[in-house]
């Protein structure tokens, strides 16, 4: 898992190379400098798609970006009764697979959004997650679900 701020992404790959080729590589980072900070990029690329251009041989997928790490640490994925949802995206099946285990594994529902690009839209993702935090003003937990209906 690459969990480190935006800024020390370069240096930490370059401290990796080599040692991550063929390896799942879950980017959780998200390209910002500050909590109210715009995206550094995104609309024709995102972090996870520069991320995966600097790390060369390894299996990315973006994925725990978009939720807050107290929510991860308290080992408590409910929310009145609903399981959160971690949206995970990435090039390689077996790699989103094996990510989407490990997501039901940490109690949480994995939903793939599909291809590596959409980081783009998970990036913002997360920090509409921060500002509906701050919106409420309080101390309360912020997951994003789909709300999903089948169509009769």
């Amino acid at each position: 898992m690459l969990a480190v701020p935006w800024a020390g992404v370069p240096a930490t790959l370059d401290q990796l190379r080599g040692s991550i080729d063929g390896k799942i590589l879950i980017d959780c980072t998200n390209p910002m400098v500050g909590r109210h900070k715009p995206l550094l990029v995104g609309r024709t690329t995102s972090g996870a798609e520069e991320i995966a251009a600097a790390a060369g041989g390894s299996r990315i997928v973006k994925a725990f970006n978009a939720i807050a790490v107290r929510i991860l640490a308290s080992g408590d994925a409910t929310f009145d009764g609903h399981v959160a949802t971690i949206f995970h995206c990435g090039d390689d099946h077996e790699a989103k697979t094996t990510v989407a285990g490990l997501i039901t594994d940490c109690g949480f529902a994995p939903f793939d959004a599909g291809p590596l690009s959409v980081a783009r839209y998970l990036e913002p993702l997360a920090a509409l997650s921060l500002r509906i935090e701050d919106a409420l003003g309080r101390d309360d937990d912020v997951a994003l679900n789909p709300l999903v209906r089948k169509r009769v």
